[in-house]
């Protein structure tokens, strides 16, 4: 063999499915499970196709009425339906299953899919109880609850209730409660805390043995070699420390270390470190953020649970990742089906090492803040990535992004992240707890510490633009208290395209040509998540038409006369085929101002930066969208 993976969960038998389809000779350990099956939550990508759907996913804390966040891509299946169709696919091509180690010499490679590592007193490490319980009034929607601390034990760990109800057996749901402490929660414990979880959960009974499992949430990447082996999955900590997951995570592992094998087949030396390099671009910001923010229980909780009700995206960003962690971090799952594009090739690199710099330097202080500044991952075409643009007008000088200007790049992410955290209205101003209005508060202190931390990292890393980047912040401030949101957006993107072509050398015609496509990209922007307001979808910004209009952040009371909001639903039809219009005129005007003003590949790179900010855009096949 030349391979030897040991254990077959989804890592396991995801990294022997793919190393066997590479050619490789591949030997997959698995040792008998013990314990009763259970349902899970996973998103529709890796389940098997029968699979049950979610009508809704909420999210609660303590007290708080849970927020919605509807299907969100996720389904319903027990684990072992789905390890089993995970394990037929490693079969099928070409792994072979035994049942332990030969006693023969191993082979230079090992994948380590063998879960959580026995228990210790460290940061990070947990555990899980979880049963089969009945009386559960929650069919088809899947309940996540966050308890409420002790106020009086700042140390205390948080307690995590995850209700899946199981498909055609109403009533009843597999319940899991996580705790990143040193010992599980005690039986009688247990009972009250799922209780008071949900109002429909009220009257639940356990009706299986409660089985508890180890949860290894202490990811780093150093520690992902362990023995000489590849860690994978929960072996490497890979768990959302917020509510106990790890299925996209151990799966998404698994594939970085087969692509990291498969790369360097002919020089085996090279492995572990291509593994690591693999798991810090796609989980470093998001597990070192959610780990402190553990460390920090009370007051992550008090901030999440203040902003429970708030539909501003700012805290409405900041409870997705809680609930999806990583997959809304990086959505690798989807995004690697994807067909290479321009931004993927040329600016990737650049976007990836900007989220660094921006984690690193906020990571530890504020770490939910850190969390805001992944939410571009799941692909250029649906993040907000000025990074993005900055780096495209970079290359109106003729070559590839020049990563040297990264922290420019992340002082303005940081920027626009403290413009939308300021942009939280004083009408969203909770009850006090302690004496404190936690929700705005929070936003208050998030708006002036981004804007600090941002300043500080471009003024070191380019003293020569802080009176320009100073002026930037101060226009923004003055068109939010001005409620000029159109004009707004535009700033948004002007200043990454005009920095971008200033630092890259170009001439004052070029640097006019990309302020103008900043300007267009801006009103873009806008204008699609206007659309998706109509529509009553969720569009990049993650708020509803209530919300956006709290808030100012839509474009439609100017746009339109000041409509009301029962008004603007009720013409939705009219006023989208206008958007349309202006969507479809905006990109026109890109294309002309584009067109040989830059060179091919940089024009390449905007019109697809464009076209991705208007998508999805009604009478553009997606090969031309493309």
């Amino acid at each position: 063999m030349d391979v030897l993976v040991k254990g077959a969960g989804p890592a396991g038998c995801t990294a022997a499915r793919l190393l066997a389809a590479s050619g490789f000779d591949v030997l997959l350990v698995e040792r008998p499970r013990t314990g009763p099956d259970h349902q899970m939550v996973v998103e529709q990508s890796v389940a098997p196709a029968s699979a049950a759907g979610v009508s809704r996913l909420l999210l609660s804390f303590g007290g708080e009425a849970p927020r919605d966040f509807g299907r969100s891509g996720m389904v319903i299946c027990s684990y072992r339906t789905l390890v089993e169709s995970l394990r037929e696919a490693a079969v099928a091509a070409g792994a072979v299953i035994a049942t332990a180690v030969p006693d023969e010499d191993l082979p230079g490679l090992v994948v380590d899919a063998t879960g959580a590592p026995p228990h210790g007193e460290r940061p990070g490490h947990g555990w899980t109880v979880t049963g089969t319980w009945r009386n559960c009034a929650v069919e088809g929607t899947v309940v996540t609850h966050l308890t409420q601390p002790d106020d009086e034990n700042p140390r205390a760990a948080p307690a995590v209730v995850r209700v899946v109800p199981v498909s055609g057996a109403p009533g009843t749901a597999t319940v899991s409660v996580t705790t990143m402490s040193s010992r599980p929660l005690a039986g009688d414990r247990i009972e009250s805390v799922v209780r008071a979880a949900d109002p429909r959960m009220a009257a639940a009974v356990a009706v299986s043995p409660l089985t508890v499992y180890p949860v290894n949430a202490g990811f780093a990447p150093e520690n992902a070699i362990r023995d000489g082996a590849l860690a994978v999955g929960e072996a490497a900590g890979l768990v959302n420390p917020f509510t106990g997951d790890g299925i996209s995570y151990a799966i998404r592992s698994a594939e970085i270390a087969a692509e990291a094998v498969a790369r360097h087949r002919n020089d085996p030396s090279r492995v572990s470190d291509a593994y690591q390099a693999g798991l810090r671009a796609s989980f470093v910001g998001y597990f070192h953020s959610a780990r402190h923010a553990i460390r920090h229980y009370h007051l992550a909780w008090r901030i999440l649970s203040s902003s429970a009700s708030s539909e501003h995206p700012f805290f409405r960003q900041s409870h997705r990742a809680v609930l999806f962690g990583g997959a809304m971090a990086h959505d690798a799952l989807r995004a690697r089906r994807e067909p290479a594009d321009p931004v993927r090739l040329y600016l990737a690199p650049f976007t990836m090492a900007c989220n660094e710099v921006a984690v690193r330097r906020i990571g530890d202080e504020w770490p939910l803040l850190a969390m805001h500044t992944l939410g571009g991952r799941d692909g250029l075409h649906r993040g907000i990535r000025p990074s993005a643009l900055f780096a495209g007008a970079l290359m109106a000088a003729g070559d590839h992004p020049d990563v040297r200007q990264v922290p420019v790049a992340a002082a303005i992410e940081l920027a626009l992240l403290g413009a939308l955290a300021h942009s939280v209205p004083a009408g969203e101003a909770s009850a006090p707890s302690c004496g404190v209005d936690w929700r705005y508060a929070s936003s208050v202190m998030a708006a002036d510490y981004l804007l600090a931390t941002a300043t500080d990292v471009l003024t070191t890393a380019r003293p020569d633009l802080a009176a320009a980047f100073a002026a930037w912040l101060t226009s923004l401030v003055a068109l939010r208290a001005e409620h000029k949101t159109e004009a707004l957006f535009e700033t948004f993107f002007e200043f990454p395209a005009r920095l971008g072509a200033y630092t890259a050398g170009s001439d004052d015609a070029t640097v006019d040509v990309l302020r103008q496509f900043g300007r267009t990209c801006g009103r873009l922007f806008l204008l699609s998540e206007d659309r998706a307001l109509l529509l009553e979808r969720r569009g990049r910004l993650d708020t509803t038409l209530t919300g956006a209009l709290a808030a100012r952040l839509t474009g439609l009371p100017v746009r339109f006369g000041q409509l009301s909001e029962n008004e603007m639903r009720a013409r939705r039809n009219v006023l989208t085929e206008k958007l349309d219009e202006t969507i479809a005129g905006e990109l026109r005007a890109v294309d002309e101002s584009v067109a040989k003003a830059v060179p091919a590949r940089c024009e390449r790179v905007l019109r697809y930066l464009a076209r991705s900010l208007a998508n999805p855009v009604p009478g553009l096949d997606e090969e031309a969208a493309r």
